[in-house]
């Protein structure tokens, strides 16, 4: 955290705002020390900036997440099912959808190199 204020600094006084600059770098300046000098005591800093984003997860994970599968996956897999793509089609000839391979070498080997 200390690093991230300090690098909050630096960008603050890059773009010309000299008291917001000082103001990060103090927060920034004594996290780097506290974290070098008394680690100990920073124990409940830690768990409550933590909690923060335990509670912030709870909320970003499931939205990221339902916005990737109901605006990637879905879409995708409806596309698909427009151009008549079926991955687990099978001809009625068939009673499995087991796929014959041929033996490639000894099975040792390919176990041991499987890529």
């Amino acid at each position: 955290m200390g690093a991230a204020f300090v690098a909050l600094a630096g960008l603050a006084a890059w773009r010309g705002h000299t008291i917001e600059a000082r103001g990060f770098a103090g927060v920034g300046g004594a996290l780097v020390a506290a974290a070098l000098l008394v680690p100990t005591r920073l124990g409940p800093i830690q768990r409550s900036w933590m909690a923060l984003a335990r509670t912030i997860s709870t909320v970003t994970t499931p939205l990221l997440l339902g916005v990737i599968y109901f605006g990637i996956v879905t879409p995708v897999g409806w596309l698909r099912r427009l151009a008549g793509a079926n991955r687990l089609a099978r001809s009625r000839a068939t009673t499995s959808y087991w796929v014959a391979r041929e033996e490639s070498g000894p099975r040792h080997v390919r176990m041991e190199h499987q890529f």
